[in-house]
């Protein structure tokens, strides 16, 4: 049994490390045998993402205090948190991923983002989300075309009309 301060002490670290979180995916990883835990705690940090268990009625707390709810229904049985501390889409990446390997021992209980819960499917869908280097790629190829089409139309005017002054030209050289 936890103590009264040692409770305080749980709900007060959850809230400093959502606030510096993107968001949270709740896990059931306790099927998962060590060696398994131990992979999926490795990718969990290449992907900048803590991996915490704490008691569901700390985490229910910490989230009340923050105004979330909804979150009830998937804090109930043994439950790991995972908070993205860099990216939210690379986070559900890694537990989409990890759990094709153990579809039966990974359990994707769902999340929260930016004050939303979402369900697995939620999870899976973030997990589609290309990585962030990818969409800026796709951002600036967005802006570039209609630039491109603009210098384009821009040139074929001054061609256009450097063609017609030297047909001006070549007409007065004849003329004279």
């Amino acid at each position: 049994m936890l103590t009264r301060k040692e409770k305080e002490t749980s709900v007060k670290e959850i809230r400093e490390i959502w606030d510096a979180s993107k968001g949270m995916i709740v896990i059931d990883s306790q099927k998962l045998e060590a060696g398994a835990i131990s992979e999926l705690r490795k990718q969990c940090r290449e992907a900048g993402v803590k991996l915490k268990v704490f008691k569901n009625t700390l985490v229910k707390l910490a989230l009340k205090d923050l105004e979330i709810e909804g979150i009830d229904k998937q804090l109930k049985g043994p439950t790991a948190t995972a908070f993205a501390m860099e990216e939210m889409p690379a986070a559900a990446k890694v537990f989409s991923e990890f759990k094709k390997d153990y579809p039966k021992k990974l359990i994707i209980k769902g999340g929260v983002m930016e004050g939303k819960v979402f369900d697995e499917n939620g999870v899976k869908q973030l997990a589609s989300i290309p990585p962030r280097e990818v969409l800026l790629g796709m951002v600036a190829s967005a802006f570039n075309g209609p630039i491109v089409k603009f210098a384009r139309v821009l040139q074929a005017n001054i061609t256009g009309i450097a063609r017609v002054l030297d047909a001006v030209r070549e007409k007065k050289e004849k003329a004279a």
